[in-house]
């Protein structure tokens, strides 16, 4: 493909992680930045579709180089995306009030909701108050970007896409989170609904996500969720859970 892409993180990890996802996908114009400023000057230069900008940039933070873009026009001109991602995958398990620093800057928020219950959320992530936060972010996200708006070739230009990936033995958080968002949200709100789950790591040693995610317990969730009314849903094909899609870590620029 001949979309042009620019990752912008300090960690060359991070970096050569999303390179190697990308280029597997087929994307072959890929620049990199390792602090906000040098981000700012190959946007100015090489003009990218896509930018993957962290937010926790040196010189210049990944906000910072947004705001930048919209003063210059650059990111209208050249219908450059932006998506922004805070340090150690943080991802919704923020404040809300944090959220609110990224209004105006942020077009298409593409959120996770990995759990409903306190359970599963201490259980496999540590966190039993996930979804306190989780939930509060996602209702920001709305509030600020409302729901998805396409272009004349059904693309997205502005809106809030819902995702959760379903765990082997937890098909009730899938349910639970869904039933959330049509309550809490709306029916048209677009979602989309990952199986590509492949244990890893110490998961492997962690029943019942020791296992991929069965045909039939993504059928029901399906299902379920179909039930519900929601008509602007991504269901994932199966062959996606393979262990091709994830990256070979080798813990180059991390520090222990």
């Amino acid at each position: 493909t001949s979309t042009k892409i620019l990752i912008a993180d300090e960690n060359s990890a991070s970096r050569a992680t999303l390179r190697e996802g990308l280029s597997r996908l087929g994307y072959r114009y890929i620049e990199e930045a390792s602090n906000g400023e040098e981000a700012l000057a190959k946007i100015n230069r090489y003009h990218p579709d896509v930018a993957l900008i962290d937010v926790w940039l040196s010189k210049l933070d990944g906000i910072g180089v947004i705001r930048s873009c919209k003063q210059l026009d650059l990111s209208r001109e050249e219908s450059m995306k932006r998506i922004t991602r805070g340090r150690d995958q943080v991802e919704i398990y923020e404040k809300a009030e944090t959220l609110k620093m990224l209004e105006g800057l942020v077009d298409i928020y593409l959120p996770d909701i990995k759990y409903f219950d306190s359970a599963p959320a201490l259980k496999y992530s540590g966190a039993a108050d996930y979804f306190e936060y989780a939930s509060k972010a996602v209702l920001e996200m709305h509030r600020q970007v409302g729901e998805v708006e396409l272009d004349e070739n059904s693309i997205a230009k502005k809106g809030l896409i819902i995702r959760h990936m379903v765990l082997p033995g937890n098909i009730s958080q899938a349910v639970k989170v869904f039933e959330w968002v049509r309550d809490n949200l709306t029916i048209e709100t677009y979602i989309s609904v990952m199986r590509q789950y492949t244990p890893f790591g110490k998961a492997k040693d962690m029943p019942p996500i020791n296992r991929k995610l069965s045909a039939r317990e993504y059928s029901i969730v399906k299902a379920k969720i179909l039930a519900m009314g929601f008509e602007n849903c991504n269901f994932q094909r199966g062959e996606a859970a393979t262990e091709s899609f994830i990256p070979n870590f080798n813990l180059e620029g991390v520090d222990l």
